[in-house]
């Protein structure tokens, strides 16, 4: 079976501009420029995904370092210098003393824009915090 193609409707291969000939649906001209349009577009994502990763991990790790060091406040400013990325968090919430409580994976802090304080440790698996006495899951 034939397909007919009107010059009307003629199209172009979304990945190299050839000409299309065949089903009248076809966007691709071969599966070589199919494999490399969708592969182009997948490395994209994947380029978002791993450099929000990798910030979400230098905050991680920036957050620790402090706790291991016994800081619990520090100026944003500061912070900022050292790589820490504000904008890139895991959580978001309002406590009830109205303050900005973001959290990276197991951390958990609050936020201003003059400061990053009251940062402490979650357990893994509970809602507990590890800094609040009581150490057992609800």
């Amino acid at each position: 079976m034939a397909y007919k193609i009107s010059e009307d409707e003629h199209k172009s291969c979304l990945e190299c501009g050839g000409s299309l000939y065949g089903r009248p649906d076809k966007k691709f001209c071969s599966n070589g420029c199919k494999n490399r349009f969708h592969n182009r577009r997948y490395n994209d994502e994947r380029k978002i995904i791993e450099r929000t990763l990798n910030a979400l991990y230098r905050n991680h790790e920036y957050l620790n370092c402090l706790l291991k060091a016994g800081i619990q406040s520090i100026d944003i400013d500061v912070a900022k210098m050292s790589g820490f990325r504000p904008e890139s968090i895991t959580g978001y919430r309002k406590t009830r003393s109205r303050h900005s409580e973001c959290s990276c994976f197991d951390i958990r802090y609050c936020i201003t824009e003059q400061k990053i304080f009251r940062i402490r440790k979650m357990e893994i698996g509970s809602y507990s915090e590890t800094d609040s006495g009581s150490g057992s899951a609800r």
